[in-house]
């Protein structure tokens, strides 16, 4: 019975993000006919069913399983866009923000990762931005996800996104399909290594706790 009503509400989110990003990806591309491919569906809802079973299945208050799954709805919702048009929304940016201070405000910093947030990441992203392989928006959606993981978190899915995003621009040059001067959208990869890092307890993978 849970998983029928978590399959329904799946495809019921599905079905708000699938409107929502095209309706923006139209605003954005209004001289480009954008075809909704339904495998795209379909794949957006087999995977926040997966998320959501294991979101369910997560020992924390029922508000902190809120706040991931909010997040993580938002970030599918930029994912989509960012594929399609490579921008990425201010006011998409700002619910996420919203979300990471409610996080934040559940779960206090550490002296520490405070520290490492207010000097360290900004440092680090402001020599992102100045590269020309990440937007201004990949990098402010950056700095939310270090204001909402922890320290070693916010380091792991920045790696996953980084390497998985190499692999996948690789890949795609091998196949022709990209040029080294073409660049790919970011955010699905954040996204990526956000989930991993929150779901699979990714720092245990390099030996914190």
């Amino acid at each position: 019975m849970q998983s029928v009503l978590t399959s329904i509400f799946c495809i019921f989110l599905t079905f708000l993000v699938w409107c929502q990003g095209f309706h923006t990806i139209h605003a954005i591309n209004n001289r480009l006919q954008v075809q909704r491919h339904f495998s795209v569906f379909i794949f957006i809802a087999f995977n926040l069913f997966l998320l959501f079973r294991r979101l369910m299945e997560m020992d924390i208050p029922w508000f902190v399983r809120i706040a991931h799954g909010l997040f993580i709805v938002i970030l599918v919702l930029m994912s989509l866009i960012d594929t399609y048009t490579c921008c990425i929304s201010n006011q998409h940016l700002l619910i996420c923000f919203m979300i990471s201070l409610f996080q934040r405000a559940i779960n206090p910093l550490s002296p520490n990762h405070f520290i490492l947030l207010i000097c360290v990441v900004p440092l680090l992203l402001i020599v992102l931005k100045n590269s020309k392989y990440m937007g201004f928006g990949d990098v402010i959606l950056l700095l939310i996800c270090s204001l909402y993981l922890n320290l070693v978190s916010f380091y792991i899915t920045f790696v996953i996104a980084v390497m998985s995003a190499t692999g996948c621009s690789i890949l795609l040059i091998a196949l022709h399909r990209r040029s080294m001067r073409d660049g790919i959208p970011f955010v699905p990869f954040i996204t990526l290594g956000f989930i991993m890092t929150l779901f699979f307890d990714a720092p245990i993978w390099f030996g914190f706790q």
